[in-house]
């Protein structure tokens, strides 16, 4: 492998939507010969994806994205993959936010697991939206489709068949010397210098793994926090537990030494973790031999730590949960770190027990013997631990002390701070709350915090480096100090010809703001459900015109509805955009709903009994219901149900004019639009770039596409929205 440079003359680029692409994270491209001896770079992670929804699955009243919809096609997890439902559906890809604008194409190829659609065609566009799309038959999915020398900004697939299918892998070869790749990130501090050696992370969630890119992702994220630990330990790989003796294939192997190359050259130590107690044989000889050589075989491929989890193994084993069963499994811990040792005396080993919390330790008449036990445990041997319960409100230095005081230790806090794995498939939840409810005493009572964050990987960034200030300076304030932190260190992985530190900045912010909380509660926006309940008691009495209070609250639903078109066209790392579709969806359908509603308020305060904004509204509530994401639960129903019980009135309201229409926009072209005719207090959102004064929108499309936009206006007598999509061309 070598390292391309920044722009390459008529090289060959590959997008692959599967396993190993290019790292958002701006790792050095991987790279092949070709035919015609040029070469080939795989750039599957810097493209934007979007499709139909997945087919349901039984018992689910809702997509589930993580493995069925078309971003599971990135991700190197064998059983997901974009499951396409019967009858029309289709697939998109959008070039332009990363290379901004059309690029040269060479062919495009695709895999299904079991058989194709029956019919399937082609369309190219210079952008997505472009109404000048050209249509290409494909006669057979199966065989790659020539493009030879067709430019093109967007594809979109469309499909029809009647049965569902499942498309795995998406190949797209392009040839252009105009596309500049992103540059590794640089190592930030030399090894062994790292502030927090013993805290970081763990991937030990239920749920679909982490993909490669994200684990690699993750290691450099760490590294440039001061972070030391990445615990591999996915409770759904099932090599890592359900069949923890099965050997994994030598392509697994050779991504398990990479990462454990990339951390060493980070400082960051990678651990690999297996969970073996699940259905360890009755004498343990042969069982523990297989454990030893799994792990001897890791070893042999970089690895000089290990982790041995126990935990949650209860309902699998027929052994009551007591002081044999902790003798056993200090007995094969001991024998295990003395094995590896006698290979290389740097390895570490570090233990999950069954009982991991004081709930669990009360919890059953044995749990006190079993945590004796570990008294027993090699001292060297690092035992994880998660406090009064599996997660907690608050923590103070005290609540380890009973285990201090029984095991004679200190622990290494397992963190389930922002875990979402807990009912996920019914209920969504992304808790970014900045990490918070930890007394300043904490740190010094611990060898060290590994948070268990997020099944979402690149997400799970963000809170991490919450994580790693509150580690800086445990007495500060977790507020907005924190959250601003997480913002800025996303820029590292922002990239392509739509990157823009100011505006990608905000957006995060912007993201995390809308779901500031974790596990203490559900997440939702702060700043909304305040505004909604002002405006809810100001309704009350009568006679008053809301002005300020729904001229606010109108301000935020307008942000709501533009901000997933705004990340879809950022820099943010693709695997990010991949995560918050769902939940994005789920803040625009609540401010779509929210805005249309305030338009039926005006109409009600106007004195109609009938508004013609009010369907839209209640469609839109009901789309919100469906997206099993929680934001801010229960707040818009109450606003729309006092909307709906409100008298119509006329208490003065007047709807400022309309002004003229949108025009027509191309990419880098200046256009001038007046939302409303005269208007003292208006906003724009959704246009980037774009300035607005008492003569209107100016605005000159960097790039051409699909934007969405909304302008409101308050006036002293009431308000007013103008919603647009608007379709650039090139």
């Amino acid at each position: 492998m070598r390292r391309l440079p920044a722009a390459i003359t008529g090289a060959v680029f590959t997008l692959s939507i599967a396993a190993c692409g290019v790292d958002a994270n701006h790792d050095a491209a991987d790279t092949k010969g070709e035919d015609r001896g040029v070469e080939v770079t795989d750039l599957s992670s810097l493209v934007r994806l979007r499709a139909t929804d997945p087919l349901l699955q039984p018992l689910m009243p809702w997509p589930r994205e993580a493995e069925d919809a078309v971003a599971a096609v990135r991700d190197d997890w064998e059983v997901s993959a974009w499951r396409a439902p019967g009858g029309e559906s289709w697939a998109e890809i959008d070039l332009v936010p990363f290379a901004g604008g059309v690029v040269t194409l060479e062919e495009l190829a695709l895999s299904f697991d079991g058989p194709p659609p029956d019919s399937l065609d082609l369309y190219h566009a210079a952008a997505c939206g472009d109404g000048a799309a050209t249509r290409l038959p494909w006669g057979d999915p199966t065989v790659p489709l020539d493009l030879s020398g067709l430019r093109a900004g967007c594809l979109r697939l469309v499909a029809s068949s009647e049965a569902p299918y499942v498309l795995s892998d998406l190949r797209l070869v392009v040839r252009d010397a105009a596309i500049t790749l992103p540059q590794p990130r640089p190592v930030p501090t030399p090894r062994g210098e790292l502030r927090h050696v013993d805290s970081g992370v763990v991937e030990g969630f239920y749920g679909v793994p982490w993909s490669w890119r994200e684990r690699r992702n993750m290691l450099r994220h760490l590294a440039h926090l001061g972070l030391g630990v990445y615990l591999y330990g996915p409770k759904h790989d099932p090599r890592h537990r359900a069949e923890w003796r099965t050997p994994y294939p030598p392509g697994e192997m050779e991504e398990f030494s990479r990462l454990a190359a990339l951390g060493a050259s980070l400082g960051v130590r990678v651990f690999f973790g297996i969970s073996p107690f699940i259905d360890w044989d009755s004498d343990g000889q042969k069982s523990y031999e297989t454990l030893l050589g799994k792990l001897r075989e890791f070893q042999a491929v970089g690895y000089q730590a290990f982790v041995l989890l126990a935990d949650d193994i209860e309902f699998e084993v027929e052994a009551p949960v007591d002081g044999a069963m902790g003798a056993t499994h200090v007995a094969v811990a001991n024998q295990l770190l003395a094995d590896l040792r006698g290979g290389d005396p740097d390895v570490e080993l570090w233990f999950v027990p069954t009982v991991y919390s004081d709930e669990r330790l009360d919890q059953w008449t044995g749990g006190i013997d079993y945590l004796a036990a570990l008294a027993e445990m090699d001292p060297k041997i690092r035992v994880m631990w998660t406090g009064p319960g599996t997660s907690n409100d608050t923590l103070r230095a005290d609540d380890f002390d009973r285990f201090v005081q029984v095991v004679g230790r200190k622990p290494v806090l397992w963190e389930n701070h922002w875990a979402n794995d807990g009912g996920d498939g019914f209920t969504g939840r992304l808790p970014l709350g900045p990490y918070s409810g930890r007394d300043a005493s904490v740190p010094d009572a611990l060898r060290g915090i590994v948070a268990n964050p997020l099944i979402q990987g690149a997400t799970s960034r963000l809170v991490m480096t919450t994580l790693a200030r509150y580690l800086d300076a445990p007495d500060a304030s977790p507020g907005e100090t924190r959250r601003e932190a997480a913002a800025t260190a996303e820029l590292p992985f922002t990239v392509g010809a739509a990157a823009d530190s100011t505006r990608d900045t905000a957006l995060v912010g912007r993201i995390q703001a809308l779901f500031d909380q974790d596990e203490r509660g559900p997440p939702g926006w702060l700043e909304m459900e305040q505004a909604i309940e002002a405006l809810e008691a100001a309704l009350l009495p009568s006679g008053s015109l809301p002005v300020d209070e729904a001229g606010a609250l109108l301000s935020l639903f307008a942000g709501l509805m533009t901000l997933p078109a705004e990340v879809a066209r950022s820099g943010l790392d693709p695997d990010l955009d991949d995560e918050l579709v769902y939940p994005l969806r789920k803040a625009r359908l609540v401010g779509e709903a929210g805005l249309l509603g305030l338009l039926a308020l005006g109409d009600r305060l106007a004195g109609a009994a009938a508004s013609p904004h009010w369907a839209g509204a209640q469609a839109a509530h009901e789309a919100a219901l469906f997206c099993r994401f929680v934001f801010s639960e229960g707040h818009l129903s109450g606003l729309l149900d006092a909307i709906a019980e409100l008298e119509p009135i006329d208490r003065g309201f007047v709807a400022p004019d309309a002004g003229e229409p949108m025009p027509p926009c191309r990419a880098g072209q200046e256009f001038t639009w007046t939302p409303f005719v005269s208007c003292p207090h208006q906003e724009l959102f959704g246009l980037p770039g774009a300035t607005l004064d008492d003569t209107g929108v100016r605005w000159t499309p960097a790039s051409p596409g699909r934007y969405a936009a909304v302008a409101v206006c308050r006036t002293g007598q009431g308000w007013g929205a103008r919603i647009e999509d608007i379709r650039c061309g090139p």
